[in-house]
């Protein structure tokens, strides 16, 4: 009967006449005025699990066909007119630290976390679990702190590409925690390039490797771009999360101007989604072209 204002408490519910799915598919359960996602429907039982509550009422309304059945409050379990409080929402955990807010796959991510007075003595390590927007991210510590309401646990960054997530910290029976002022609510993934190999090369047609953190297993949502003026790229051919694989499919359209060895800058993006186009175009004062086998650089008919 009590449970976070961010949703997550487990809430079994019994009576009679709650019909069955084997009824009526319209079938809806609430708290406090927000809807919860059920699990178990019987006619004498439901379970089901809170969402972040979005009114502030004061009654668990279930419904079967849109109506709303009678709360028994009264003596020996009659309708009376008693105030039938049937969920709090004030028993909510809270994350107190969090560090680091960024990094990579395998890097350990550090919570302090307080819970309501008197939640923390039946608490157990099973009952905390973390995700990483949808990923789960495993726990290796969990430390109740004598004195206080608080624990610490820890958990290991799993892998997924680039993103910035929230992070949910769900403690049971309560469900999801808030996080207390100045304490990051979301975590990021970095993109990062430790090395490329080979790291020379003519102009183009040399084929690369990038190792690193954060790829995306689909070549297409990267973009390489190379230089600083005239801006050439690397065609992502195969990737995941600790490697990218690309062609060097550019040249200076005057570097027959130019002698000797010369560095130039790499710039490695992520888009959200694969790109259906050339991302050459989106940037101001690119080239874009191609080569084709033997041919040298083509602007056209790529």
């Amino acid at each position: 009967s009590i449970g976070s204002e961010r949703g997550g408490a487990i809430v079994t519910l019994r009576g009679v006449g709650f019909g069955s799915p084997a009824v009526t598919s319209q079938l809806m359960v609430a708290v406090l005025g927000t809807l919860g996602d059920w699990t178990i429907w019987t006619d004498t039982e439901v379970v089901f699990t809170t969402r972040q509550v979005t009114l502030n009422t004061d009654l668990v309304d279930l419904m079967v066909n849109l109506i709303t059945v009678e709360h028994k409050c009264g003596p020996a379990f009659t309708k009376g007119s008693c105030h039938y409080a049937a969920f709090q929402m004030d028993h909510t955990p809270t994350v107190m630290s969090l560090s680091p807010s960024a990094g990579r796959a395998g890097d350990s991510l550090e919570m302090n976390v307080r819970v309501p007075s008197g939640y923390l003595r039946p608490l157990r390590q099973e009952h905390v679990t973390v995700h990483l927007g949808e990923y789960l991210c495993p726990l290796v510590g969990f430390t109740k702190l004598a004195g206080t309401d608080t624990f610490d646990v820890s958990c290991t960054i799993p892998i997924f590409e680039a993103a910035t997530v929230d992070v949910l910290v769900r403690v049971l029976p309560l469900g999801y925690a808030n996080f207390s002022s100045g304490v990051s609510e979301t975590y990021t993934q970095s993109l990062v390039v430790d090395v490329m190999t080979p790291n020379y090369g003519s102009y183009g047609g040399r084929q690369v490797t990038m190792y690193g953190a954060g790829f995306s297993s689909v070549p297409q949502k990267h973009f390489v771009r190379i230089g600083s003026e005239n801006f050439g790229m690397c065609e992502p051919l195969a990737s995941n999360y600790s490697q990218l694989t690309c062609f060097m499919n550019w040249k200076y359209f005057d570097q027959d101007n130019k002698g000797g060895n010369e560095n130039y800058e790499v710039e490695l993006g992520l888009w959200d989604a694969e790109v259906s186009q050339d991302p050459m175009t989106v940037f101001d004062g690119a080239m874009t072209g191609c080569l084709r086998g033997n041919d040298d650089w083509n602007t056209n008919n790529c």
